[in-house]
C-alpha cells in the first residue's frame, strides 16, 4: 500500500526542482552591492565636504592668528611709544613725584613676548609668503629702532631723576650714556631725551611700522581669501555630486521597491486571501522563495489534518526546565513499546525540594529543579532525542532505547559525579530489559519506581544514622 505522506513528499520535491523564478539573493545582491558602493561614495563625499569645510575654517583661523600676531607688534609698539613719551615728557607729576606709572607700564610691555624678534620667530613657523615675512622683518626693524631710541631717552631722564624702584630700573636694561651725554646739564639731558622721541627718523619709523603691519595684514587676508575661495569651489562640486548620488540612491530604492512589490508583496497578498479560504496557492508567481512558500504551504495543507495533533503535542514542554512534560513522556513511552529493542526506564526524585522551598523560597526551589534537569539531561540524554522528561513536581524520568547495561552503568556513575559537582541530591531507580517484547513499559516503570524509593529510603536512613551518631 502506498504511503500518502511519502507520495506527497516526492511530489513536493519534484515541484521544488521545477519551480523556476529567480531567487531573492539574485535580486537583492546586485542592489545591495550598488547601494553599498553608493553609500561608500556618499560617505567619502560627506567626509570630503567636512574635511574641506574644516580646512576653510582652519585657513581663516590661521589667517586670524597671523594677523593678530602681526598687529600685536604694532599694538605693543604703540603702547611703548605712549608710555615712554608720557614718562620722558612728564617725568615728574604735579605733586613732585616720579611718574612711576608710565615707567612701570613701559617695563611691563617691554617684557611681553611680542617684540620684533619674537614676532619674526613666530612668522618663521607660520605658513606665510616670503613677502609677508619681509613686511614683518622690516616692521620689526622699525620697532627695534624706536625701542632703542626710547630706552636711550629713558636712560637720559633717569640720570636726572633718581628712580626709587631699582628692580624696575634693572629690568629695562638701559644703555650707558656717552661721556658727552654724561657731561650734559640736567636741562640738556631732558632736552636730548625729548629730541630722541620727536626726531623725524623716530616719527618716520613709527609711520613705516604702521604701514608695514597693515600691508602684511592685508596680504594675509588676500591670500587666505584666495585659498578659502579655491577650497569653497571644491566644496560646491562635492555637494553637487552628493545631491546627484542621493537622487541615484532614491531612484535605486524606488526601483527596488517596485520590483519587490510586484515579485514579493503582491504575491503574498494574494496568498493571504487564498489562505483565508484554505485554497491551494499559485506556485508560478513571485520570487523563487515565494514560490517555495507556496509549495510548502500546499504540502502542509495536504498533511495538516494528519500532523496537527502531533505538532500540538510536540509543542508542550515544561516551562521551567524546557524538558518534555508528562504528555510528552506518555507519548514517548507509547512509541517505545512498539519496537523490539532493549529499553531502560530511569525514574528520579529530587531530594529536599520542600525543605529548600520552605527555607529559601520557591525561587531557590526552581534553581534546584534546573540543576537537577541539567544533571539528568547531561548524563542520560541520547543524541538529539528528547528522552528526558519532567512529569510533575520533583519527578523526572529518562527512557533509553537500544542501549546496553554497561552503557547505563557508566551513565549512572557519571550521574553520581555530576550530582556532587552540582551539589544536588537526586534519588533514582531504573529497570532494564534487553528485549521490550519480553515485558511491558509499565512493568519497567513500576520496577524503576520501587528501586527509586528504596534508594530514597536508604539515603534518609543514612542521614538519620549520621545525625544520631553526632
Amino acid at each position: 500500500m502506498t504511503n500518502p505522506i511519502s507520495t506527497t513528499g516526492k511530489n513536493k520535491r519534484r515541484r521544488q526542482e521545477d519551480i523556476g523564478g529567480f531567487t531573492t539573493n539574485t535580486f537583492l545582491f546586485p542592489v545591495i552591492l550598488i547601494l553599498l558602493v553608493m553609500h561608500v561614495a556618499i560617505s567619502m563625499m560627506i567626509m570630503g565636504i567636512s574635511r574641506k569645510s574644516a580646512q576653510i575654517s582652519r585657513t581663516m583661523q590661521e589667517s586670524s592668528e597671523y594677523i593678530n600676531t602681526a598687529t600685536s607688534l604694532l599694538a605693543g609698539s604703540s603702547l611703548m611709544s605712549e608710555t615712554s613719551s608720557h614718562f620722558i615728557l612728564l617725568p615728574v607729576t604735579a605733586d613732585g613725584n616720579i611718574n612711576m606709572m608710565s615707567l612701570s607700564g613701559y617695563a611691563s610691555e617691554l617684557s611681553q613676548p611680542r617684540r620684533g624678534k619674537d614676532v619674526i620667530a613666530k612668522f618663521d613657523e607660520f605658513d606665510v609668503t616670503e613677502e609677508q615675512r619681509k613686511f614683518i622683518k622690516e616692521a620689526a626693524e622699525c620697532t627695534d629702532y624706536m625701542m632703542e631710541s626710547q630706552l636711550h631717552a629713558i636712560a637720559l631722564v633717569t640720570s636726572v631723576y633718581e628712580i626709587p624702584d631699582k628692580a624696575l630700573l634693572d629690568s629695562l636694561s638701559l644703555p650707558a650714556l656717552s661721556e658727552v651725554e654724561q657731561a650734559y646739564t640736567e636741562e640738556e639731558k631732558l632736552a636730548a631725551a625729548k629730541e630722541l622721541i620727536i626726531d623725524p627718523n623716530f616719527s618716520a619709523n613709527k609711520k613705516n611700522l604702521s604701514m608695514l603691519v597693515n600691508a602684511c595684514a592685508d596680504s594675509i587676508r588676500e591670500s587666505s581669501s584666495l585659498k578659502a575661495a579655491a577650497i569653497s569651489k571644491e566644496v560646491v562640486l562635492l555637494r553637487a555630486m552628493l545631491w546627484v548620488m542621493t537622487f541615484a540612491v532614491i531612484a535605486v530604492l524606488i526601483l527596488t521597491f517596485a520590483i519587490g512589490y510586484r515579485q514579493l508583496i503582491l504575491p503574498l497578498k494574494t496568498f493571504v486571501r487564498h489562505m483565508d479560504s484554505e485554497t491551494p496557492l499559485s506556485e508560478r508567481k513571485g520570487l523563487r522563495e515565494v514560490r517555495q512558500v507556496a509549495v510548502a504551504y500546499n504540502d502542509l495543507l495536504d498533511r495538516r489534518n494528519a500532523l496537527d495533533s502531533i505538532l500540538r503535542a510536540a509543542a508542550e514542554t515544561d516551562t521551567l526546565t524546557n524538558l518534555p512534560n508528562r504528555y510528552g513522556f506518555e507519548q514517548y513511552i507509547v512509541e517505545s513499546g512498539k519496537s523490539g529493542f532493549s529499553l531502560a526506564v530511569m525514574l528520579f526524585d529530587v531530594n529536599y525540594l520542600k525543605q529548600t522551598n520552605d527555607a529559601h523560597g520557591h525561587s531557590a526551589g526552581d534553581d534546584l529543579l534546573l540543576l537537577a534537569a541539567e544533571c539528568i539531561s547531561s548524563c542520560f540524554r541520547i543524541s538529539e532525542e528528547n528522552n528526558c522528561f519532567r512529569f510533575g513536581g520533583d519527578e523526572f524520568a529518562a527512557v533509553l532505547k537500544d542501549v546496553g547495561i554497561e552503557d547505563i552503568k557508566q551513565r549512572i556513575e557519571r550521574f553520581k559525579t555530576e550530582q556532587s559537582l552540582k551539589n544536588v541530591s537526586i534519588s533514582w531507580g531504573f529497570a532494564y530489559t534487553p528485549e521490550i517484547g519480553n515485558t511491558t513499559v509499565r512493568a519497567l516503570m513500576e520496577e524503576a519506581d520501587r528501586k527509586m524509593y528504596e534508594v530514597k529510603k536508604q539515603m534518609h536512613d543514612n542521614i538519620n544514622i549520621g545525625a544520631a551518631q553526632e
